[in-house]
């Protein structure tokens, strides 16, 4: 049997010691379990068919939040508290965009401008490459050309946006930003307050 002192939380031991923390805290697990059945349900009624346009983003997001939430359990399970943290936030992110999308359905343009964001900076970040073999890949893979056009279009036509405050004041989770997501935020960065 492998120890914590040798594999941590890859050990037996830890594994172990899931049994410990479900007893401990059973009415938690048993609360986290229930919500969790009632979402799976929910996301089983939907048929993949009658999800059109924007409805699918709906789907995407609402898979995101389960598989997020049930991860944070799995974690939570071998006493695994500030990585399960780590996952709180976007897990927060997207459901402030699941809910605001679920009120008002003109917020989509905005969703995938958030996507063409992401996108551009990941394309904007490969420029920053300083190693030769990756500035190779960077000229050879064509990313240089599609950093130039994308950045054309972003001059001609710049996406729309919103910031995580404002998806959960267009869901009305303005409240809910303040108090949760501010703090979960912070771990993510490694600042000795991530650590239990």
């Amino acid at each position: 049997m492998t120890r914590i002192e040798t594999d941590g939380f890859l050990s037996d031991e830890a594994f172990g010691g899931r049994a410990v923390f479900r007893e401990r805290f059973s009415d938690v697990f048993s609360l986290v379990e229930d919500l969790n059945r009632v979402a799976v349900r929910k996301l089983g009624e939907a048929k993949l068919a009658d999800v059109a346009d924007g409805h699918f983003i709906l789907y995407l997001l609402t898979i995101r939040i389960i598989e997020s939430f049930e991860a944070i359990i799995i974690l939570m399970e071998r006493g695994m508290l500030a990585p399960a943290k780590l996952i709180v936030r976007p897990v927060l992110e997207a459901l402030f965009t699941l809910a605001a999308l679920e009120k008002d359905k003109e917020l989509i343009a905005k969703y995938f401008g958030k996507q063409s964001e992401a996108q551009f900076a990941l394309l904007w970040s490969s420029t920053r490459w300083r190693n030769e073999d990756l500035k190779k890949v960077f000229k050879e893979s064509k990313l240089e050309a599609k950093y130039i056009e994308k950045k054309k279009e972003r001059k001609e036509s710049p996406p729309e946006t919103l910031r995580p405050i404002q998806w959960a004041e267009a869901a009305g989770y303005e409240d809910f930003y303040h108090l949760h997501y501010v703090q979960y935020a912070s771990f993510t960065h490694s600042n000795l307050r991530t650590y239990p």
